[in-house]
């Protein structure tokens, strides 16, 4: 019997403190209109009155705003989607014929895996150099070697 009381006070405990008092109006539903702050463009504050002999404890001022605004044409940006970008198609190329080289890693990785590619073959490496200067990245002779292929022809720039 008292448990039973004991779970019927617990239940009804927090339905009775709710009930007490009524909700505030919520701010957005107030009527009076809230005072803009001044514009951060020139504020200049002087006071309004001559200073006298005997200082007032609040002083009294006066604000004026003035706000310039200068407005040049631009013209508008063409927003594309997805954005063309030179290792797009690198990453694409590579993720299509090379899926177990990019299993693994983000689009940011396999274009810098790309750009050492490019930068030994730009440098005057043979393409068998640099594919092994990428076997350091945990790819196999095979994939370096398609790696390198793929970057002179998607990213390389001539």
């Amino acid at each position: 019997m008292k448990r039973a009381c004991l779970l019927l006070v617990t239940a009804a405990l927090p339905v009775l403190a709710g009930c007490g008092t009524a909700p505030g109006v919520p701010e957005w539903k107030n009527a009076a209109p809230q005072a803009a702050p001044p514009s951060p463009a020139t504020t200049s504050i002087a006071p309004s009155e001559a200073p006298s002999e005997v200082p007032s404890p609040v002083p009294s001022y006066s604000v004026s705003v003035a706000a310039t605004v200068s407005v040049s044409p631009t013209p508008p940006r063409v927003a594309t989607w997805p954005s063309p970008t030179p290792s797009a198609g690198f990453v694409a190329a590579v993720q299509g014929r090379l899926p177990e080289v990019a299993l693994d890693r983000r689009p940011e990785e396999i274009t810098e895996l790309g750009d050492q590619a490019c930068q030994g073959l730009a440098a005057g490496k043979r393409r068998p150099t640099v594919a092994k200067n990428l076997l350091e990245y945990g790819l196999s002779g095979a994939d370096a070697r398609e790696l390198v292929s793929l970057a002179s022809s998607h990213l390389c720039r001539a």
